[in-house]
């Protein structure tokens, strides 16, 4: 036999069993995407951003403050440790823009006279630099909101500067490093159309804010070894004096911080779910090519006999698995790079690039195909190993039947038992299973880690539709969030509440605060009821009712990650008016998207921070149909620093958080499909060639089809009933695992389970597993009997 024979045939047996190998392939292919789609996506991101932010010159400390004389920024430069040092002024302003029911909000940051001075470089991507001292002062605004509203070079804003309302000239579109994740103040999402930043030269914004010769805002630049710890509290020493809301570094600097976590899930995402595919391509390739192996064991005999060395017979049945895994890898690898490609757009739904182009390096690859490869071939060499260890002459003859011993099913009385509550086939199918212990547990296995991915996609969604109905529907009753100027006396909310078309008004203060001993900044919400527009939740639903005195509810992931319960005391220091440090006694936990929160009783805590009576904003409830009506009247009060509709934060949460995570569900379902449409398909292909005699054997001696069908199809349908609590337990595990690892201390949500979701990842595994038997059952039906019979093997 000449070495062209050995191809001949390597391509004969893949013909022969193509539909096996199509499985495995594809089972392979899932793996190696999702591999090849997360370390794609995160080495472009982590490219883009790295390179971005050094052309950029991204700060490295951010610092606001109520206002400072411009000679402080001297003081901050002669710092060990800080090479440059940008002060600027940085205002929230409201804008009337056609279109929108309410007024939106933008974030209006000053510029230096030249694009290549200073930090966080603006990069103009349409039209041209705003020049200063122009009769209407001439602005750069955000690209995506400058989209939403058909804005270009040349459009005019309406906008109220410091109480006075003044028309703006757009002389540009542009994007900065400092928003790539673009978000309103206090708020986890983007919403384009309503929220945007104006870039304005320096000296107009000094003249619109009042600020000549001063400033509220700071960005550093560290010099090389520089330790930023250092460097910010010697900041705060300068900066406390002039109101300053506490420095941090660029860890806490919010648009970073959502790319730094989006980078940190893609790494989770290029190990969890590849080594799932992977795993099950390795099975399904040992139980395969070990019954391939099986049925070629005298043909493998022939060809060591005729003098092919051991090596070279070793190298043709390699090939065979090879081939499969390399058609496997490459579907892989091409799909992955699709992925990632979509993957692409839907980030720069998000984030804002000048450039963010899908790249997918040889080395990754490389890498890609070497792990899939590297997961076949240990799945088959086991089986290899086993028949090249045969001398010719035994592997010529047939192998040796199976030893089978006694178990404690097998007791005579036991017996008659089963025979009374089984048939011949079903005692057929159960004696198959429990002789082959390690593939049936194998199987099981399998098929309960495809249950398992479809139970982690639908738990995914639960949890949003639980903080969309909790939050927007239970939690949230107020159809406006009315930010004011300043600290307005509680007497405002008599005015408010006068106004034709609102129902109720609520009061209340968030105060920023630092809790000292976690160093961590967050903000105290002080409502005036705990009953009110805004109540908070448990984990249940139920209400939970705000202390009388000084305490305060705090968020569950925040008080978890402080290490405090309900009883503790929470010292916390007031980065606002008197700077007061207090202690705060933790009477109980809420849920909170943020996962930062705390709340306390308005009356209580402004009197314990020395600012009794004032207050920061209204929560309103509107007549019906009277909300537009209120925003217009809202808009035109001086005192009003901003109007944020429910209504279109909630239509926003569903257009992007619900939106991205439904197609990830919907990719995940499909991988979930895949990994039961392999297994099922490969180990009813396998079992019904290895019982084709046994089952020519039954129709001869008088069994029905129907009979037949039941031994063959009956293993499969008991394999896949048994794994399914077994795979709803993995996945119940398995959702909680991914729920802990891709919280963040800017979005949480709660693990939810509902039962609807274990029955649909129930359902769609059987569902799988049942059109794969259907396959087979076709099969069996166009099977010769007697050619079956005729059949060494």
């Amino acid at each position: 036999m000449r070495p062209a024979a050995l191809t001949r045939k390597l391509l004969r047996d893949v013909r022969q069993r193509l539909g096996q190998a199509l499985a495995i392939a594809v089972v392979l292919a899932a793996g190696v995407a999702t591999f090849v789609m997360s370390l794609s996506m995160l080495d472009s991101l982590g490219a883009t951003l790295e390179a971005y932010y050094a052309r950029s010159r991204f700060a490295h400390v951010f610092a606001s403050l109520e206002r400072a004389p411009g000679a402080i920024a001297d003081r901050l430069n002669d710092i060990d440790g800080v090479s440059v040092v940008q002060e600027r002024i940085v205002q929230g302003v409201l804008l009337d823009m056609p279109g929108l029911e309410t007024p939106a909000l933008a974030r209006v940051v000053s510029l230096p006279e030249s694009p290549t001075e200073g930090l966080n470089l603006v990069h103009v991507r349409q039209g041209r630099w705003p020049a200063p001292a122009m009769p209407n002062p001439e602005v750069l605004v955000s690209e995506k909101f400058a989209h939403e509203h058909s804005l270009r070079p040349g459009s005019s804003i309406s906008a109220i500067l410091n109480g006075r309302l003044q028309i703006l000239r757009v002389s540009g579109l542009a994007l900065s490093p400092e928003y790539i994740y673009l978000i309103a103040p206090g708020s986890v999402l983007p919403e384009n159309e309503r929220f945007g930043v104006l870039w304005m030269p320096h000296l107009d914004a000094q003249a619109a804010f009042d600020m000549r010769g001063a400033f509220n805002d700071v960005v550093v630049r560290l010099a090389p070894g520089a330790h930023e710890r250092d460097v910010i509290d010697q900041v705060d020493r300068v900066l406390d004096p002039y109101g300053s809301l506490g420095a941090f570094g660029r860890e806490d600097q919010p648009s970073h911080q959502f790319v730094d976590n989006e980078l940190r899930e893609l790494r989770g995402m290029a190990v969890f779910v590849p080594v799932i595919f992977l795993v099950v391509a390795a099975f399904l390739m040992h139980v395969v090519f070990g019954r391939f192996v099986t049925a070629q064991r005298q043909q493998a005999a022939t060809l060591k006999a005729l003098g092919y060395p051991t090596r070279a017979v070793a190298g043709h049945y390699v090939a065979f698995a090879l081939t499969i895994a390399v058609a496997g890898a490459a579907l892989g690898v091409g799909l992955g790079a699709w992925m990632g490609r979509g993957m692409t757009a839907l980030y720069a739904e998000y984030f804002n690039f000048p450039h963010f182009g899908y790249r997918l390096r040889s080395s990754i690859a490389v890498v890609a195909v070497a792990v899939g490869l590297l997961a076949s071939l240990v799945g088959v060499l086991p089986a290899l190993r086993g028949i090249l260890r045969l001398p010719p002459a035994e592997a010529m003859r047939p192998p040796s039947p199976p030893t089978y011993r006694a178990g404690p099913l097998t007791h005579p009385r036991l017996r008659r038992l089963w025979a009374r509550l089984l048939g011949p086939g079903s005692r057929m199918v159960a004696r198959s299973m429990r002789h082959r212990p390690l593939k049936t547990a194998l199987t099981l296995l399998t098929l309960a880690l495809a249950t398992a991915i479809l139970v982690v996609a639908h738990t995914t969604m639960d949890a949003v539709d639980f903080m969309i109905e909790t939050t927007f529907h239970h939690a949230q009753r107020y159809d406006l969030d009315v930010a004011l100027h300043d600290h307005a006396d509680i007497r405002a909310r008599a005015e408010v509440a006068a106004l034709p078309g609102v129902r109720a008004v609520d009061a209340y203060r968030a105060v920023p605060v630092r809790i000292p001993h976690a160093n961590e900044r967050t903000v105290v919400r002080a409502l005036q009821s705990d009953d009110g527009l805004l109540r908070m939740l448990d984990i249940d639903g139920r209400p939970v009712r705000l202390p009388t005195g000084p305490g305060v509810v705090v968020a569950s992931s925040l008080a978890q990650r402080l290490g405090a319960v309900p009883g503790d005391t929470l010292r916390v220091e007031v980065l606002t008016g008197r700077r007061a440090a207090i202690d705060l006694p933790i009477a109980g936990l809420t849920i909170d998207a943020s996962g930062t929160a705390i709340y306390a009783r308005l009356e209580d805590f402004t009197q314990a921070i020395g600012e009794p009576n004032t207050l920061g904003g209204l929560y309103i409830q509107c007549e019906p149909g009277q909300r537009s009506q209120v925003a217009a009247r809202l808009r035109e009060s001086p005192g009003v620093a901003a109007v944020n509709d429910k209504a279109s934060t909630l239509r926003s949460f569903q257009e992007t958080v619900a939106r991205s995570m439904g197609i990830v569900q919907g990719v995940i379902a499909l991988l979930a499909g895949a990994i039961a449409v392999g297994v099922v398909y490969n180990t009813a292909s396998v079992s019904l060639a290895e019982r084709t005699r046994d089952l020519a054997t039954m129709r001869v001696i008088g069994f029905t089809r129907r009979e037949v069908a039941l031994v063959q199809l009956g293993e499969l349908v008991l394999l896949l009933l048994t794994s399914l609590p077994m795979g709803l337990l993995l996945g119940v595990g398995l959702s909680y695992a991914v729920h802990r690892g891709t919280q963040s201390d800017l979005f949480r949500m709660p693990f939810i389970l509902q039962s609807g979701t274990l029955a649909w990842s129930a359902l769609g595994v059987l569902a799988a597993g049942l059109a794969c038997a259907t396959v087979v059952a076709a099969r069996m039906q166009t099977m010769d009997h007697m050619d079956a019979l005729k059949a060494m093997d």
